[in-house]
């Protein structure tokens, strides 16, 4: 597990207590470590819509993409699987619907591929369930790094050929020790 992804969920062991879920108003940007603040995202499901929304998200995730994602939902995402984006939608998606499902932080991998010469990008996710404001609904944070950089830094990922999911894993006991 990356560094950056053990420490965040270190955070959201830290911030859940002996509860089961912590609740959004735990989520508190001030007692997120600062060095992964530009990697976290906060994501909602929204009804209206139909599809999981992201209500704020990381300078990281808008450095790579090379535009604004905070306000948009997943079916915006112009990522794909084997050339198709509602693939790479889906697969987003059940991310989140693994999370809240089973009520316990889903760890996942992949990398995103180009046709030409540039390098991979791979990227590692951490996609952990709270409860929402109303205490009820669940609602997601979650923590994402990329690696694979070129010399000029970071490529973008939203002109990659296809996404390849590495792993999936819902991590039954967020307590044990992180490898």
């Amino acid at each position: 597990m990356h560094d950056e992804i053990a420490e965040f969920l270190r955070y959201w062991v830290g911030i859940r207590g002996s509860g089961e879920l912590p609740s959004r108003v735990q989520v508190d940007p001030l007692t997120i470590p600062r060095r992964l603040l530009p990697k976290v995202n906060l994501m909602t499901f929204d009804e209206a819509r139909g599809d999981f929304f992201y209500v704020l998200v990381g300078s990281l995730a808008h450095d790579v993409r090379g535009k604004e994602i905070s306000g948009t939902c997943v079916a915006d995402l112009p990522n794909r699987i084997n050339g198709s984006r509602e693939a790479y939608a889906e697969h987003i998606r059940e991310l989140y619907r693994s999370a809240g499902r089973f009520r316990k932080p889903v760890h996942s991998r992949g990398t995103y591929r180009w046709s030409d010469w540039r390098p991979e990008i791979t990227t590692e996710r951490l996609t952990c369930p709270i409860l929402g404001r109303d205490g009820q609904t669940v609602e997601y944070v979650g923590c994402q790094v990329f690696e694979g950089r070129s010399g000029s830094g970071l490529g973008r990922i939203d002109d990659a050929d296809d996404y390849v999911p590495v792993f999936v894993r819902v991590l039954d006991d967020p307590d044990a020790p992180v490898a």
